[in-house]
């Protein structure tokens, strides 16, 4: 079952699906050397995120599941990995699209709450197989899949579908958009 940014709760375990227009359909996946890889099965190891709810309201954390690391992203690199600890970075506002028809279920945007340089406020984007950003080629990545995108793209940035999985999941449950309710 898909669910919107209103859905979020502590301890909620989801999966990130890419619903971008001219990307192949793909999941996150965080792995336990710190990088974060597209993943074409929602079933692979570390497509499964824990809800971390912080003081501010809209704004989560997302552990990878079995690795105790959080998504993070890097304004002034305009970088995601994954890190332990809590760094500004960790922290993701997680707004609805104002039309949720994309693919016929809810999507969302993730905004990196990370200050300085270029990438502040990013928003978590696709980027190419030569670790540029598409539009933007002098910015490069510490992973080949993934970056942050300035604010003022935030129009082109990837849209995600969280996926609820039943906590304790280890198979990632059903697929993308199919209706199954798991609460």
């Amino acid at each position: 079952m898909s669910i919107n940014a209103g859905d979020l709760r502590e301890g909620l375990l989801v999966a990130f699906h890419s619903i971008k227009k001219g990307v192949p359909d793909f999941f996150l996946q965080g792995r336990n050397d710190g990088n974060v890889f597209p993943t074409r099965l929602m079933t692979d190891p570390g497509t499964q995120w824990i809800v971390h709810k912080t003081a501010n309201q809209g704004v989560f954390r997302f552990e990878c599941q079995n690795t105790s690391l959080f998504l993070e992203g890097n304004a002034s690199q305009c970088r995601v990995r994954l890190a332990s600890g809590s760094s500004q970075g960790m922290e993701w506002r997680v707004r609805d699209f104002p039309n949720p028809d994309l693919g016929g279920f809810d999507h969302v945007s993730l905004q990196c709450q990370s200050n300085g340089c270029s990438c502040s406020l990013g928003f978590l984007d696709i980027i190419d197989k030569e670790g540029h950003m598409p539009g933007h080629p002098g910015i490069t990545f510490e992973t080949d899949a993934f970056g942050l995108i300035p604010e003022s793209s935030s129009g082109s940035a990837a849209h995600w579908e969280m996926i609820l999985l039943p906590v304790g999941s280890e198979s990632g449950g059903p697929g993308p958009g199919d209706g199954t309710v798991l609460i």
